[in-house]
C-alpha cells in the first residue's frame, strides 16, 4: 500500500515513477480521493480506463456535493516547466495545449473540439469553461503537434496529420454556484492537481470601462491576453486583446483595430485564431508562424481587439454567426449582441491612450458579414470599416441605405474571383451600389486567389 511522504511531497510506493520529478506519470491505472481537511491522498483502488487517454486517474473533490444539472465554470491553470518548452516528441517547443474530457463543453473525449489554453508568461490558461456542477467529470491534458502549413490545410486535413500526445486522466467535481472554479495543475506533464480555488466571478469577468482598462494597465506590452466581458444585458463575450509596445509611455492616442473573425473560427478551439487562421491573433503571435509576417504598423501601430462570436448551441458544436440565431437566411438578429459588441468597444475606446475617434472595423468572411452589419447599424462608431472575402445574404439596398444615409463611412473591400463560399457577383453588386451612394471612399480590391481550394 502507498503511503504519503509529507516532506517530499511525494509517493514513496513503486506505483511512482522515479525518473519523473515532476509528477508526470504513473506505472499502473490507479484512483485516488483527495481529502481536502488534511490534505493527504486515501482509499486507493483499481479503475478502468478509457480508451481515450493513455495511463492514470485521480478524484479530486472540490467541496461537498451540490444541485446536478446546475453549471459551474471553470477555469483550467497550467503552471509552465522545462519539459514543456522542449517538446522532444515533436522536435519543438510545446504550442497548443488542449484540455478534453467527459463532458460537452469539453469534446466529450474528442481531442479536436476541446478547449485550448493560452500561454501567459510562465502559464498556460483557459477561458472560463461551463460544465456541469455538482457531479464528477474527467478531463485529460492534450499537447497537440500541428502540421507547418496548418492554415493552408482544411481543417479535417489539418486533423488527419496532427500529432496527439494524451496526459493522464484527472476527475474532478466542482460544486455550482455562482464562483468561478480554478483547477491548477503543476505542469503540462503532471497527473495531479496542485490546487482547486473558488474565487468570485468579478476576479475573472470584465464587467465596465474600468475593468477594460485595468487589462489595458495591466497585461504585457507586445502581447495578446484572452479575458471574458459580460455587458449589463448579460451578454457574455470572450475577446483578445494586444496592446503594442510602447503603450503605456506614448503622447499620442493610438487607433483601436476590431477584427471580425470567420466561421468556425474561435479563440480556443480546434480552428484556432492562433495558429491556423491568417488574421491578426495570428500575426501578432510569437509562437505560430504569423510574426515574421506581420506588418510593423499592425504591430507597433494599432491596439486591437479580436471578440470571439457568441457560441449558439442550435447549430453544431455551437459555432454562431454574428449578431444572429440561426443559420443565415432564417436566423433571428440579437440587439443584444449587438449592444454588447458596442459595449466592449466603446469601453475600451474610452481609455485615454486609444483614439475614440479612430476606431476601425474589419472582419473575413462571416466576419465580414458582422463588420457590414455592426457598421450599418452604429453609424459614426467607426472611422473605416474593412470587409474581407465577406459573406452577405441579406438586403442590399437596406444595408447600402444604412451604410450610406447617416454617415460618411469609407470602405475598403477585398475579394477573390474564385471564392466559391462567399460568392464574388454579390459583393461585387454590393460595392457598385455602395460607389453609386455613398458620401466617402468605397475601394474595391479584387484579385485571383492562388493558393486556396476555396
Amino acid at each position: 500500500m502507498e503511503t504519503w511522504d509529507s516532506s517530499s511531497s511525494s509517493w514513496t510506493a513503486q506505483a511512482w515513477d522515479d525518473d519523473a520529478t515532476d509528477c508526470s506519470t504513473w506505472r499502473r491505472n490507479k484512483r485516488s480521493c483527495w481529502d481536502l481537511q488534511d490534505k493527504m491522498a486515501t482509499d486507493w483502488s483499481q479503475s478502468k480506463w478509457e480508451p481515450s487517454c493513455q495511463e492514470d486517474t485521480q478524484v479530486f473533490h472540490a467541496s461537498a456535493r451540490r444541485e446536478q444539472r446546475q453549471l459551474a465554470a471553470v477555469r483550467f491553470v497550467v503552471r509552465s516547466s522545462l519539459r514543456d518548452t522542449e517538446d522532444a516528441r515533436f522536435g519543438s517547443a510545446l504550442r497548443r495545449l488542449r484540455v478534453v474530457g467527459g463532458c460537452e463543453a469539453l469534446g466529450d473525449w474528442d481531442p479536436h473540439l476541446g478547449r485550448d489554453l493560452f500561454k501567459e508568461a510562465d502559464q498556460w490558461t483557459s477561458l472560463l469553461v461551463e460544465i456541469p456542477a455538482g457531479g464528477q467529470f474527467s478531463f485529460c491534458l492534450v499537447r497537440l503537434g500541428d502540421p507547418p502549413n496548418i492554415s493552408e490545410l482544411h481543417p479535417r486535413k489539418a486533423q488527419e496529420q496532427r500529432q496527439l500526445e494524451w496526459g493522464p486522466k484527472i476527475w474532478v467535481t466542482v460544486p455550482a454556484g455562482r464562483d468561478i472554479i480554478e483547477l491548477t495543475l503543476a505542469s503540462a506533464w503532471c497527473s495531479e492537481l496542485q490546487s482547486v480555488v473558488a474565487s468570485p466571478r468579478w476576479r475573472h469577468i470584465v464587467w465596465s470601462p474600468a475593468g477594460l482598462s485595468t487589462c489595458l494597465e495591466s497585461q504585457p506590452e507586445g502581447g495578446q491576453r484572452c479575458y471574458t466581458f459580460e455587458s449589463s444585458d448579460g451578454v457574455v463575450i470572450e475577446f483578445c486583446l494586444y496592446v503594442p509596445p510602447g503603450f503605456r509611455s506614448t503622447c499620442t492616442p493610438l487607433p483601436l483595430l476590431v477584427y471580425m473573425h470567420a466561421m468556425h473560427g474561435r479563440l480556443d478551439g480546434d480552428v484556432n485564431l492562433f495558429h491556423a487562421c491568417e488574421g491578426p491573433p495570428w500575426l501578432l503571435g510569437d509562437n505560430s508562424g504569423g510574426n515574421a509576417l506581420c506588418p510593423r504598423l499592425l504591430r507597433e501601430g494599432f491596439v486591437v481587439l479580436i471578440p470571439q462570436c457568441p457560441r449558439d448551441d442550435s447549430r453544431p458544436h455551437g459555432s454562431g454567426i454574428w449578431l444572429r440565431k440561426g443559420w443565415f437566411e432564417t436566423s433571428t438578429y440579437m440587439p443584444d449582441v449587438e449592444a454588447g459588441l458596442v459595449a466592449l468597444i466603446d469601453g475600451l475606446a474610452r481609455h485615454g491612450r486609444i483614439d475614440q475617434n479612430f476606431v476601425v472595423l474589419a472582419g473575413s468572411s462571416m466576419g465580414g458579414y458582422g463588420s457590414l452589419e455592426l457598421a450599418s447599424r452604429r453609424p459614426g462608431l467607426f472611422k473605416a470599416c474593412v470587409p474581407v472575402a465577406a459573406h452577405y445574404e441579406f438586403d442590399l439596398d437596406l444595408l447600402v441605405k444604412r451604410l450610406t444615409e447617416d454617415q460618411k463611412l469609407p470602405l475598403w473591400f477585398f475579394h477573390a474571383f474564385e471564392d466559391s463560399l462567399c460568392p464574388f457577383e454579390r459583393i461585387s453588386t454590393l460595392v457598385q451600389k455602395l460607389k453609386a451612394r455613398s458620401q466617402a471612399e468605397v475601394r474595391f480590391t479584387a484579385f485571383s486567389d492562388t493558393w486556396s481550394t476555396t
